[in-house]
């Protein structure tokens, strides 16, 4: 049993109705909080989508501006250079490309420009405003020649702040080449971190493609239209506004994360309605704690009372509190059912007593029982010998005994009237007896006549007997004498019959004076048997209360095959435990198996 701790208990039955009472009040200040909660932000959405739609104007406003003044460097560039070397009047001055291409980039604020062209079946930079840029292949790149303009990257993030702007150069109207303008992209997204949310902007094409990007690992946008408002939200729950670029098939998109405009408006939120709902908290939790404080002494009391009586101060006793109400009612009850506790606690530790001093009984009488069993078996070359016991659950008195005196081995089994200490007692004194007479008597008859008549003298004042089933194999003569004192016959097995081993008259040992003892004999032939039992055996009881019975025990003994003898009494207490299943015996199982090789 779980022991109770002496440490006052933190949570008592008013605590949680305490903690009820308090979740009453505030679910519906909670509910008004939720659904103020989800129209401000719904007013939230709509301010982000406004804002988002002027920052998509004013950066590609920028943009635009951007790549107008590319168009102008472009036909600059075309006007004043022979890209593919074509002849020129005699009267042009021959420009060097390279070096107006230097000075355009450096007087525009240009980071690089270059001439891609194909030679060697690659597209190279064959004209280059920086010298490093020269003969670098682009042939990956040559899908750009496919469109009079087109944006690409070499990285789609910003982090080098650098975007590729192509227009191509056609000659009879194929292409033959494209002039590159690298510039730098800060002027636009430089201000993307000074607002209030976390800005990401792209460039995309008709696929959804990311040109570039200030995002992370992202190849691809996808959008969906919000009907509602004709803008485009991504599946990942972004809110995002693109706008086409003029001239081209490509988008520009500004977007906020879902999850910071969440953000700012819960912190938002908590600082605009806190105050009030933590003033609310505080004036219910005074309200209901005082109420709670005077109700909840009683409980305390009777918890108290209890944890006393836990820590083996019987004596404690609720007493009546105000305001107690029921638990006054409860705490009588209590103490009613302490005084009948503590007096059937009497009567128990009494009854332990007893049971106790019984069990040591019991354990004494296994002892004895234990001293009335032989250690060794004798051994003849002419008989097998076997002998076993199954004790109850209560001790008997039944003990079996076989010793050798001389030629001659003796065979005792005897059951002892009732139980317990005593009846181990008689049983003890009985063998001893037998053993002694037999040592200076020489016939059977008067050995069991000595032993009545001194029995008798020591259990006079008792009233108590000993059955008993005594027999003597003569070695050399190759005969089984016996004589029955009130036991159960012996079972004799010869020639696949049974014979019950009786003599008469029959006394137990104890009753009265016995005047004539009979004595029989039988000789031996091979595989004859002698089954000496108690009657354990046969009132051995299954779970519908039936019996093993006599009958059942000798078709065992019929049925069982003599080769394997030694197993004979092993197999049979086998056999009454299977029938039994496993009920509980309540009367010693003994036996001693005889047979003739």
């Amino acid at each position: 049993m779980e022991k109770i701790s002496k440490k006052k208990p933190k949570y008592f039955l008013t605590h949680k109705v305490f903690f009820i009472t308090l979740f009453i009040l505030i679910l519906p200040l909670f509910i008004y909080d939720l659904i103020l909660y989800k129209q401000e932000y719904k007013l939230k959405i709509d301010d982000a989508y406004t804002f988002l739609e002027v920052l998509a104007k004013s950066k590609k406003t920028l943009l635009d501006e951007k790549l107008k003044e590319i168009d102008y460097l472009y036909n600059l560039s075309i006007q004043n250079i022979n890209f593919e070397n074509k002849k020129n009047n005699c009267n042009e001055e021959i420009i060097d490309p390279n070096l107006f291409l230097k000075d355009l980039s450096k007087d525009f604020s240009v980071k690089s420009i270059f001439y891609l062209s194909f030679f060697d079946k690659k597209l190279k930079v064959k004209y280059a405003s920086d010298k490093k840029l020269l003969n670098l292949d682009f042939t990956s790149y040559r899908k750009i020649l496919n469109t009079k303009n087109d944006f690409f990257s070499l990285n789609t993030t910003l982090e080098k702040n650098e975007l590729l702007y192509s227009k191509t150069i056609y000659s009879n109207d194929i292409p033959i080449g494209a002039l590159v303008f690298s510039f730098n992209l800060k002027p636009i997204y430089f201000d993307l971190d000074t607002y209030q949310y976390k800005i990401n902007l792209s460039v995309i094409d008709f696929a959804s493609r990311i040109v570039v990007t200030n995002r992370k690992n992202n190849n691809y946008l996808y959008l969906k239209p919000d009907y509602h408002k004709g803008l485009f939200e991504r599946e990942e729950k972004n809110f995002a506004i693109k706008k086409q670029i003029d001239n081209l098939k490509y988008d520009l998109v500004v977007e906020i994360p879902k999850s910071e405009l969440v953000k700012k408006h819960i912190q938002n939120y908590l600082i605009k309605h806190i105050l009030l709902f933590l003033l609310i908290i505080f004036l219910a939790l005074l309200l209901i704690y005082f109420l709670v404080y005077i109700f909840s002494k009683p409980i305390k009391s009777l918890i108290e009372v209890m944890i006393e009586i836990s820590n083996k101060n019987f004596k404690a006793r609720y007493k009546k509190k105000l305001f107690g109400f029921e638990i006054n009612y409860l705490g009588n009850v209590f103490n009613f059912m302490m005084d009948t506790i503590t007096q059937k606690e009497k009567e128990v530790t009494y009854e332990k007593e007893e049971k106790e001093k019984y069990l040591g009984e019991i354990e004494i009488a296994r002892d004895i029982q234990k001293t009335l069993f032989p250690k060794k078996l004798p051994k003849s070359k002419d008989i097998l010998i076997d002998a076993n016991f199954y004790p109850a659950k209560d001790v008997s008195a039944d003990f079996y005994d076989i010793f050798k005196i001389e030629d001659k081995i003796y065979f005792i089994l005897a059951d002892a009237c009732g139980k317990g200490v005593g009846a181990c007692l008689y049983s003890l004194s009985i063998r001893s007896m037998i053993r002694s007479f037999v040592q200076s008597e020489k016939k059977l008859e008067d050995v069991i006549k000595n032993v009545n008549a001194l029995f008798l003298k020591d259990t006079v004042d008792a009233i108590t007997f000993v059955t008993a089933f005594i027999g003597v194999y003569d070695i050399k003569k190759n005969i089984f004498s016996y004589t029955n004192a009130g036991h159960l016959p012996a079972i004799y097995k010869k020639n696949k019959k049974l014979v019950e081993l009786q003599t008469k008259p029959s006394k137990a040992f104890g009753i009265d004076e016995i005047e004539k003892v009979t004595i029989e004999s039988i000789k031996l032939k091979k595989d004859d048997l002698i089954f000496i039992y108690s009657d354990g055996i046969i009132d051995a009881k299954n779970k519908s209360n039936q019996i093993f019975s006599k009958k059942r025990l000798e078709d065992f003994i019929l049925k069982y095959d003599m080769k394997n003898a030694n197993n004979f009494l092993k197999d049979l207490f086998q056999e009454v435990d299977i029938f039994t299943k496993g009920e509980k015996i309540y009367d010693d199982m003994t036996a001693i198996v005889i047979k003739k090789i």
